[in-house]
């Protein structure tokens, strides 16, 4: 059996489109230095032992040092999507899946670039 059979990391990015799968290598890098795994690869991070409250402290930290929530967003859905490759291969259970995939990235908005007039100053 390949590697790529086994790890639900490198399955999650095979299925990515190629441009896509760099971006997701940097974020589950980082998702994987703020969880603790700093000089590691990310195709040697358990995945699958990843709790709920694992991902709910990123996002807490991912907010703490001004994030977007889209980025919050994105975080969280690279997480997802190796887990639901966890799932695939039988490595987590439905339920421990359904409870990753409760938890909900930053909400919120940006506000545009500029800086906000008082109108005495218009």
């Amino acid at each position: 059996m390949s590697d790529l059979s086994k790890n639900p990391l490198l399955q999650y990015m095979a299925r990515l489109a190629p441009s896509s799968q760099q971006t997701m290598r940097y974020i589950l890098q980082d998702a994987a230095d703020r969880l603790g795994f700093v000089d590691c690869n990310i195709v040697d991070v358990p995945w699958h032992r990843l709790e709920p409250g694992h991902v709910i402290a990123l996002v807490a930290a991912l907010r703490a040092d001004g994030y977007a929530p889209n980025s919050s967003s994105l975080y969280v859905n690279a997480i997802r999507g190796v887990m639901n490759e966890a799932w695939r291969q039988g490595l987590i259970d439905h339920e421990q899946l359904l409870r990753i995939r409760e938890v909900k990235p930053a909400t919120g908005s940006r506000l545009p670039p500029g800086r906000n007039l008082r109108r005495s100053l218009i």
